[in-house]
């Protein structure tokens, strides 16, 4: 056992190689990491600044979408209102009165033609008309069918 030596002044420092090994390995460690956190740092930089490139794209994008698709919509009223149209014009209105109004002036003391009521859609015209005699109606009906502008007539009610 050693004797105990007791000093009560200041002693001076002495640097030994296993410490200044370590001082210059912790130096080197804290160096790689600060330049490691640079280039990260500057990666999510650069990775930020793409997403809000692509962000801007993205929504430059969607509001163009959504312009073409007011657009489209705007283009598919327009045209299913011209297809209406079409449908109407398309439809033989002239030899249809024609028809009825021969066929009504065969009854004209007897039945009264009170309106016609065009259905384009359904291709189908209902007509509304009195009539004390029901055989008389059944004759205008019979007589419409024979037409050959009326492919299909028949009296939807009588009173």
């Amino acid at each position: 056992m050693h004797p105990l030596r007791l000093d009560y002044r200041k002693a001076s420092i002495t640097w030994t190689r296993q410490g200044s090994a370590c001082l210059v390995l912790g130096l080197a460690l804290v160096s790689s990491v600060g330049a490691y956190y640079e280039q990260l740092t500057m990666e999510v930089e650069r990775a930020t600044e793409a997403l809000t490139s692509v962000r801007q794209f993205a929504d430059r994008e969607r509001k163009g979408k959504e312009k073409v698709t007011g657009e489209l919509k705007a283009y598919r009223a327009e045209i299913k209102e011209a297809e209406a149209v079409l449908g109407r014009l398309t439809i033989p209105w002239d030899p249809l009165f024609v028809a009825v109004e021969q066929v009504g002036a065969r009854h004209r003391d007897r039945i009264a033609l009170l309106a016609i009521h065009p259905d384009v859609g359904e291709r189908r015209v209902l007509i509304d008309g009195r009539s004390a005699d029901l055989d008389v109606l059944l004759d205008f009906v019979t007589q419409l069918m024979e037409s050959d502008i009326v492919s299909h007539a028949y009296l939807s009610h009588h009173q």
